[in-house]
């Protein structure tokens, strides 16, 4: 059974370590193009639009999706219920997005939002036909097909996204290009579906999945008022700057959050099922969480700190010099992006110990305290690399805070352990930023590029030295990870 396990966490992470390398490589040359062709309040009005989408897809995709990973044992007529009730919630909240788009409409002046909101909905009511394929082929550990499936799909958008931004749609390239992305993966689920025989039945009664909307309706609170206070900086950018600010900060944000972003799911898509099907073994769960952590830190921390450092070359060279803006917000925001990626396997360890009310009712208490901080300070200062910095440090008390109460609560005392799997790679990611910093000043010769990829590959070296030096039984636990056969 563990070596089973061990196998199919291997292979899922390698797929996934693959779909996540091809899906930003495709972001990066989304961004790079269309920086090009697309004003700062273009990209303003779409991460608009991509958080209120955020926002609404919670209800439709998070608490039903995951119920099925923990609950392996639901019944196909529990599924097909559960899955027209997916179909029914998206389509009732396509619906108010519908009605509700003209007053989004009067946000910004100088886009169609209305218009825009109406169409990218359609994301969410087609995303509400396939989540449940999406969560069973998750909980079936099926994670090489999702990961060429994603980084198709992100193919599909790129090459929609070029062209009409090439041929002057503005910002509705990237609306189409998400939604072209949507339907390329639809397609490819019900392929799935349909090979699998998952397709639905007939509605049963509601009666018969009451404990799996108790779990689904308090991981849908919890991701709600998660998506509240992660995206309430660029809602309050976007009312008190305005679209061409809140421009200048999504780009930030999608750069600075790359790594994170793409790195993550590598382990929480692994580990989630790995831990669900653990969870009555204390021991190890413990093995597994502090692994997890290992892990996540030592690829992130290089990657982040890294990135802060050669921002000043990346930027200019990756997005044109009219986006120099952007350097030391996206500098910042490395730090969030560092914080949020150590603390974001805990949500895999609380579901699977089934406590699933908890992620409710720690976002409650943040929804008390993030989001008027941060309006405050976005609205008193009016500075975007004030409003970063205040989220850097949010996200660190955060973070010490969110292992006292879940890890520590779960898996019993560790704290020795904590410090050293969280400092070392830090520690040395640390000294690797040192070392850049002093050079980059020296190497002033050649491209932009030239000497990006010099100060990368300088600290790559630095980053694997010291890592030997300080970290050589985490480092070796990382390659025999990454070695292993599945």
């Amino acid at each position: 059974m563990a070596a089973s396990l061990t196998r199919q966490a291997a292979s899922g992470a390698k797929w996934t370590t693959f779909a996540s390398i091809a899906t930003a490589l495709i972001s990066v040359v989304q961004i790079s193009v269309l920086a090009r062709y697309l004003k700062p309040s273009d990209f303003g009005a779409v991460a608009l639009l991509l958080v209120i989408l955020e926002i609404c897809n919670v209800f439709v995709r998070v608490g039903f999706s995951d119920v099925l990973v923990v609950k392996s044992e639901a019944t196909r007529r529990q599924l097909s219920t559960l899955y027209w009730v997916n179909v029914a919630v998206g389509v009732a909240i396509y619906a108010l997005l519908f009605l509700l788009a003209p007053w989004f409409g009067g946000l910004f002046t100088t886009v169609d939002l209305t218009g825009m909101a109406r169409v990218m909905g359609l994301i969410l009511l087609s995303g509400a036909l396939v989540v449940q394929f999406d969560a069973l082929m998750r909980r079936e550990m099926m994670l090489r097909q999702l990961a060429l499936f994603r980084t198709a799909t992100q193919l599909v958008g790129l090459v929609v996204a070029v062209w009409l931004a090439v041929t002057g749609y503005g910002a509705w390239a990237l609306i189409f290009a998400n939604l072209a992305a949507q339907l390329g993966m639809n397609l490819l689920l019900w392929g799935i579906a349909i090979q699998q025989r998952w397709l639905p039945g007939r509605w049963g009664a509601l009666s018969e999945i009451t404990e799996l909307l108790h779990f689904g309706a308090y991981r849908v609170g919890a991701s709600l008022i998660y998506a509240l206070n992660s995206r309430v900086d660029q809602l309050s950018i976007g009312a008190f700057l305005g679209p061409a600010a809140l421009g200048y900060y999504n780009l930030a944000f999608n750069l600075a959050m790359q790594p994170f972003q793409r790195i993550n799911p590598i382990l929480t898509q692994v580990s989630f099922p790995i831990f669900a099907k653990v969870k009555n073994d204390n021991d190890k769960l413990l093995k597994g969480y502090r692994k997890g952590l290992r892990l996540l830190v030592s690829v992130n921390a290089p990657l982040l700190l890294g990135l802060a450092v050669v921002a000043p070359l990346l930027v200019p060279a990756l997005l044109g010099p009219r986006w120099q803006p952007v350097v030391p917000v996206v500098q910042v925001l490395t730090i969030v992006a560092l914080f949020r990626s150590a603390s974001n396997i805990n949500i895999g360890l609380i579901l699977a110990k089934e406590k699933y009310k908890w992620p409710f009712y720690w976002g409650l208490v943040l929804l008390c305290v993030v989001p008027l901080t941060i309006i405050v300070v976005s609205k008193f200062t009016g500075s975007l690399v004030v409003v970063s910095a205040t989220l850097a440090a949010i996200h660190a008390c955060l973070f010490v805070l969110g292992y006292l109460l879940f890890p520590r609560r779960l898996l019993g005392r560790f704290d020795g352990s904590f410090l050293s799997d969280v400092g070392r790679p830090v520690l040395a990611a640390c000294l690797m930023m040192l070392a850049v910093m002093l050079a980059i000043q020296e190497v002033t010769w050649g491209s932009l590029w030239t000497r990006m990829f010099i100060m990368v590959a300088l600290g790559g070296t630095i980053y694997a030295a010291a890592s030997l030096l300080i970290q050589r039984q985490h480092t070796s636990e990382v390659v025999e990870f990454l070695r292993a056969r599945g």
